[in-house]
């Protein structure tokens, strides 16, 4: 993260010994911002500029827009866009192209589409890149018909079709649990002569996992061996993932193993879905001993690797298991994070108010700062057992820490109520 603020010095020299900086350096010092994923710091040196007369040219914006992508910032390339035609700066295919990936990251898939129609107005040829991120967002965004409508348009309108163009179609196809159409598209690479990949191996792989169909995911496996495609970490821990939702935690544990005699070494993320697959086949001292075995394989245990393992605590009468992993992360030491209680809070629903609560003071005693997603699940404890002073609470304790409550953190509140003769009074109190 060094080069934009190495930028920034110079910008800065430059203005301390009165030399003039132009539409090039300002645009090379953004487009250090967009390497970096700086785009707070690309959108104030774009306005500085503008502020010193320098007029931003296609490039410029272009490097603004890019590093909004990278940080999945689509309203801000939205707004940079309509910059620019305030200020008549021509937008190109790069421009579009960028826009688009902000949109796929976000999964905001009608704004994607509005952007194509965007281009065909202004004659601006979409290419194999756009569509690409077209197919990504519709996927994403659960729209798995639309994602492949759009391949399927590629020809017709003479874009070539590449094996990411199909890896997104495929990956859209698994986010919605449509194993059946994600083969359907590798026969169609294969029948179009589209040659298939790592990645498109490891989105089918991830499909038949969200599809229950463990056993075709390992049998996939086995073909990328004969095709002499190499699977990668990302491939071994889709299959892991894959034995996890089919309740095979031998299989997971086996996969571990097939990992070490192929030289692929298993990181953080590998360890923790092959114990959430492990606790959900109820070998929860096995997953805890595999957790700590971790360290003399010189793969480090960290937050992440216990929200992985978190996933199965979700399952009704699981949630003193979420509990016990927060208790041994204290007992090794590893440092706890916001996204790791969000998931201890979420997996605890059923423990009741007050270790929903509980839960958030620690995190406060922590400095960890609790978002609405984790306040939303506390709230999902008092609508269960119908406690709806506790609910209250949390929300009002939202409001003072300025946090936004969304249609779910008041369908909890409101749904608390139901069973009481006080919801009159309780949401005289909401509004009040």
């Amino acid at each position: 993260g060094s080069e934009w603020r190495n930028a920034l010095r110079i910008l800065h020299d430059m203005n301390t010994h009165n030399v003039l900086a132009n539409v090039f350096t300002y645009s090379a010092a953004v487009s250090s911002c967009a390497s970096d994923g700086a785009w707070e710091q690309s959108l104030q040196l774009l306005h500085e500029m503008l502020d010193r007369n320098v007029e931003a040219s296609t490039i410029t914006y272009n490097a603004a827009i890019t590093t909004c992508r990278k940080n999945g910032e689509w309203q801000c390339a939205f707004r940079l866009m309509l910059e620019m035609e305030d200020r008549t700066v021509n937008m190109d295919d790069l421009t579009y192209n960028a826009a688009l990936f902000a949109c796929e990251s976000k999964g905001e898939w009608q704004q994607a589409i509005q952007l194509l129609f965007d281009m065909t107005d202004r004659n601006i040829a979409a290419d194999t890149l756009s569509y690409r991120a077209l197919i990504g967002a519709c996927g994403i965004g659960g729209e798995w018909q639309y994602a492949l409508q759009l391949l399927y348009a590629m020809p017709d309108r003479s874009v070539a079709t590449d094996s990411k163009a199909y890896n997104a179609a495929v990956g859209a196809c698994g986010i919605c649990s449509e194993w059946q159409q994600a083969v359907q598209l590798l026969c169609d690479m294969a029948d179009r002569k589209v040659e298939s990949d790592t990645m498109v191996y490891t989105s089918l792989v991830c499909a038949y996992g969200e599809g229950g169909e463990w056993q075709q995911a390992l049998q996939l496996l086995l073909e990328m061996s004969d095709r002499k495609i190499e699977a990668d970490i990302v491939t071994y821990q889709a299959a892991v993932d894959a034995c996890f939702t089919g309740e095979e935690w031998q299989q997971a544990l086996q996969l571990l193993r097939t990992m070490a005699v192929v030289s692929i070494e298993a990181n953080a993320k590998t360890y923790g879905v092959a114990a959430k697959a492990l606790i959900f086949g109820t070998k929860f001292q096995e997953a805890l001993q595999l957790l700590h075995d971790m360290a003399g394989q010189n793969v480090e245990a960290d937050a992440a690797t216990y929200v992985e393992a978190l996933g199965a605590c979700r399952k009704p009468g699981y949630w003193p298991y979420a509990l016990q992993l927060l208790r041994d992360m204290s007992d090794h030491h590893v440092q706890k994070d916001s996204r790791l209680y969000f998931g201890v809070v979420r997996a605890c629903c059923s423990g009741g108010p007050l270790l929903a609560m509980r839960l958030l003071h620690e995190m406060s005693d922590l400095s960890l700062e609790a978002g609405t997603s984790t306040y939303n699940a506390a709230a999902y404890s008092c609508r269960n057992s119908s406690d709806w002073q506790s609910a209250l609470w949390l929300l009002q304790d939202m409001l003072d820490r300025r946090l936004s409550a969304n249609m779910w953190t008041y369908d909890h509140v409101v749904c608390s109520m139901r069973s009481t003769f006080q919801w009159l009074d309780a949401l005289q109190l909401l509004f009040e």
